[in-house]
């Protein structure tokens, strides 16, 4: 599914380029840049800035991840976000597995023997595609309702920062010790046993292969 929907991307970036071309200059000329329909290209200059350089930063100081590893994890982001867009969009379902080991693989190709650089530098690609096929369900809803693009945009946006604050506080409230607590008959986290596999399987890197 992932591989399909790569390649299907692949075949057609002339359409999507011709068609982000003519939907620049139909916004252009008939929606004003107050318009609630027209979210500012400044907030997406701005927001992909602020994620790259965080995205990077947390994951070289919490996790002691390279500065190149880190900002290909973010990069491959964005490759994977159009993959689960698309997949999302056409079934309904958000492809979070499949992605994370497309990337666990990759990642294992490229750093093999380091389970941990794996496990959450295809952390942050896997999650932060998934997260984007969410937002893309939310604007379709949006839609629907009849609501403003651009206050979405805005909602969503706090949405992320007071969600992140107050997810992971919940987290470590419910588990302090997750590497004690998890995997256990109190919280056997069957996706996080999957993960954890995986990242074991690619720490023998190419020999894996």
């Amino acid at each position: 599914m992932v591989m399909a929907s790569l390649t299907s991307f692949a075949c057609s970036w002339g359409a999507m380029v011709t068609g982000a071309i003519l939907s620049r200059k139909i916004t252009a000329s008939l929606l004003t840049p107050n318009d609630p329909h027209v979210i500012p290209r400044q907030w997406f200059v701005i927001g992909l800035c602020v994620s790259l350089v965080f995205g990077v930063l947390i994951q070289i100081t919490l996790f002691n991840i390279s500065i190149g590893i880190a900002v290909l994890a973010v990069l491959l982001s964005f490759v994977l976000a159009l993959v689960a867009g698309r997949v999302s969009g056409e079934t309904g379902i958000t492809p979070i597995g499949a992605m994370g080991k497309v990337t666990q693989l990759t990642f294992g190709f490229l750093i093999p023997g380091n389970a941990t650089t794996n496990l959450m530098a295809a952390n942050v690609t896997g999650g932060a595609a998934g997260q984007c096929a969410d937002l893309l369900h939310d604007l379709k809803t949006g839609l629907l309702l009849g609501a403003s693009p651009r206050f979405q945009a805005l909602a969503q946006i706090f949405g992320v920062l007071t969600g992140s604050l107050v997810g992971s506080a919940v987290y470590l409230v419910l588990i302090p010790d997750p590497q004690s607590m998890l995997l256990t008959i109190e919280w056997p986290a069957p996706a996080v046993a999957t993960w954890k596999a995986v990242a074991e399987v690619f720490q023998l890197g190419s020999v894996a292969f």
